[in-house]
Formats: C-alpha cells, sequence, structure tokens
C-alpha cells in the first residue's frame, strides 16, 4: 500500500492512496504523524506487532492490517513538514539504503507537484485580478475617449462654421493662420484620441504593429503641442523605420517630452 498522507491538528488525510479505501484517520492513530516529528529523516517500522508504540493501534488489530510502515516526510521549501509519502505492507519488512533513497526522491517529488499547484492557483488568482483591473481600464478609457470627442467635433464644429459664415473676415490674416492651426491641432487631437481608444481594447494576442518612421512619429507629436516654439528636436539616427505598435511608442514619448517640457525651467528644451 502506498500513500501521500496530509497531517493536520485533528486527522491524517489521503491526498493520494493506493491499496487501501480509507480516506483519513484521527491523528492519534497515525504512524505519519510519529514521521513528520523527525522530518529530516525516514520514519520505519519494520514489524508494528512488536512495537510498544502501535501494537494495540486498531491499525494493526483490524484493517488495514498494518505491520510495516515506512514515511518519507513531506517538507516544503520553507522547511514544514506536511505529512509523508510512505509504503505499507501487512507482513514485516525492512528497507534497504536503495530503497530508501527511492523513497526520499518520490517525496520530493511530491512537494514540487504540491508547490507547483499552489503557485498555478496564486498565479490563476492573480490573472483574475489582472483581468478585472484591465476591465475597468478599458471601461475608463472609453468614457473619457467619448467624453473628450464631443468637445472636440463641437469645436470642429465652430471652426467650420466660422470658415463658411466668416470667411472675408479671415481671410489672409493671421487669424486664418491659427483657425487653420486650432484645426490641425484638433485633427491630431481626434486621431490620438481614437488611437489611445483602440489600443485600451486590445491584449498581447491583438496589438496592431506595423512599420512606421520614428523621426516623422516624433516629429508630428513636437508639432503639435510645441506651440510656443520651445523644444529643439534633433533628428540625427532617428531617420529610421521600425516595426512595432505606433500608439504604444507615441505613448512612451509623450510622457517623456510632455514631462520633460513641464518639469524644466530651460526656455529651450533640447
Amino acid at each position: 500500500m502506498t500513500l501521500v498522507s496530509i497531517i493536520d491538528e485533528k486527522r491524517q488525510w489521503f491526498k493520494s492512496n493506493h491499496g487501501m479505501e480509507t480516506k483519513e484517520t484521527h491523528r492519534d492513530l497515525a504512524f505519519c504523524a510519529h514521521s513528520i516529528l523527525n522530518p529530516n529523516e525516514i520514519f520505519e517500522v519494520e514489524d508494528a506487532t512488536k512495537d510498544e508504540r502501535f501494537f494495540d493501534n486498531p491499525l494493526i488489530t483490524d484493517a488495514p492490517n498494518v505491520i510495516f510502515y515506512a514515511g518519507a516526510p513531506l517538507n516544503t521549501l520553507e522547511g514544514y513538514p506536511l505529512g509523508t509519502l510512505c509504503v505499507i505492507d501487512n507482513k514485516p519488512k525492512k528497507l534497504n539504503d536503495t530503497q530508501k533513497e527511492a523513497l526520499n526522491l518520490l517525496a520530493n517529488q511530491v512537494v514540487r507537484l504540491f508547490e507547483l499547484r499552489k503557485s498555478n492557483a496564486k498565479l490563476k488568482s492573480a490573472n483574475k485580478d489582472i483581468v478585472k483591473l484591465n476591465d475597468r481600464l478599458n471601461n475608463f478609457a472609453f468614457r473619457l475617449t467619448h467624453e473628450l470627442k464631443s468637445p472636440i467635433n463641437n469645436i470642429n464644429f465652430l471652426i467650420d462654421v466660422l470658415k463658411e459664415d466668416h470667411f472675408e473676415l479671415f481671410k489672409e490674416t493671421q487669424a486664418e493662420n491659427y483657425f487653420n492651426l486650432i484645426a490641425d491641432r484638433i485633427s491630431y487631437m481626434d486621431n490620438l484620441i481614437n488611437d489611445i481608444l483602440a489600443y485600451s481594447k486590445v491584449t498581447n494576442k491583438n496589438i496592431v504593429i506595423n512599420a512606421f518612421n520614428i523621426k516623422d512619429l516624433i516629429e508630428g507629436f513636437i508639432k503639435n503641442i510645441d506651440i510656443e516654439n520651445k523644444i529643439d528636436f534633433i533628428a540625427e539616427n532617428l531617420d529610421t523605420d521600425i516595426f512595432s505598435s505606433k500608439i504604444g511608442l507615441l505613448q512612451v514619448f509623450q510622457n517623456l517630452i510632455s514631462n520633460s517640457k513641464k518639469f524644466t525651467d530651460e526656455k529651450k528644451l533640447s
């Protein structure tokens, strides 16, 4: 008979068993309860009928009639004994050194499987939390982008009205340039919001990857944020096409440049 036995305060119960139908016993009757008291060595009882600790144990006098017992402690990585991997027979036996080594190796493997299951359970729980957070983030991004798009559309509408109804007032004046500048910025912002909304919906499996030029990407971004012309953009070695997530990389540069501009006292930012 073979058992993977787990010991708690009042009982031993069998995580796995072969050759024995019993699923658990009281701890007072458990051979394994003795085994975990010496967690660094195999606990072996060659003939329980001749052992004063066990000769009147119901597990010996009745079914399953345990005579021989050998248990290798199941010790966690932190050194806590959980129970044993034990072998049992109905007649006296004695393990040789090779058998003892094999039993210890199998016990270590059982513990590794326990630890793996525990780690998988933690990962599964963490993954559920991440999915919930991603759902909340996606919902927030969806609401935010749609709330931003409404005023942008209104501004576009007003610019179109001014251009159509009062074109002569602004024609060939500085105001016309300002309107065109505003229109360009609004268009850029609208495209950026659409990209952010699309990006918030994707996972690692469906992130959009495409080819684009790094210099063009950064120049386009700076053009739309540097109204006061305070940024000197040096594009040396950046005129390169890459294959990546355009919106993801744009967000990286957007954070870097915006924060640099915000937290510097220099009149010019290079």
